[in-house]
């Protein structure tokens, strides 16, 4: 490992983007599945293609410098199926 001050220091903000990354994504799981409950208890389907393409459509307008749009699509969209795949195992699935 190499001793350079400089890519120390990038590595420890990588650590924490990493961390924040972490938080974010667990702090939507839960909110997918409270969403998931409540529309479970309106009798709504859970997947709304709709909600998730409007969803997409948005984030992926200006996606900024570093990742491109097919990049950010292709994560987006296995977030997306991760999180139904969530609510499925713990029973917040219609």
């Amino acid at each position: 490992m190499s001793d350079d001050a400089e890519l120390r220091a990038m590595r420890a903000e990588m650590d924490v983007v990493n961390r924040d990354l972490c938080d974010a994504l667990q702090r939507r799981a839960r909110l997918v599945q409270k969403i998931a409950r409540h529309k479970r208890a309106l009798g709504l389907p859970m997947i709304d293609t709709a909600r998730e393409r409007s969803m997409l459509d948005g984030l992926l307008q200006a996606p900024g410098e570093g990742f491109g749009h097919d990049e950010l699509a292709r994560v987006f969209t296995q977030l997306l199926a991760c999180y139904r795949d969530l609510c499925v195992r713990t029973g917040n699935a219609l």
